[in-house]
């Protein structure tokens, strides 16, 4: 499951930063399930949205089975409020409270 997550979880990162981050505007903010729960990450406006949900849809419900076996065993973050993304180094970075 480890595997196939990871694989899913690139896939979506690819889709969803498809260029160079050099203008914040161009970008927003979308919730992604983790093992730790909710998360986010940043996709650019050129994106199907349809597409980037319907992949991080199919993501959350392997979450729903992956997360209770793994959670237990890893120290997860607090949950932080998203506040706007950033580009840092060429890359869409989101800001958090």
């Amino acid at each position: 499951m480890e595997t196939l997550s990871n694989e899913k979880y690139s896939k979506i990162i690819a889709l969803a930063s498809p260029k160079e981050c050099s203008n914040a505007d161009d970008w927003k903010i979308i919730d992604i399930q983790t093992v730790c729960g909710t998360s986010h990450i940043a996709y650019h406006h050129s994106v199907d949205k349809t597409i980037l949900q319907n992949m991080i849809n199919d993501y959350n419900r392997l979450m729903e089975i992956y997360q209770p076996m793994m959670a237990p065993r890893i120290n997860c973050i607090p949950y932080r409020k998203p506040l706007d993304v950033i580009c840092k180094e060429g890359k869409a970075t989101i800001k958090y409270e």
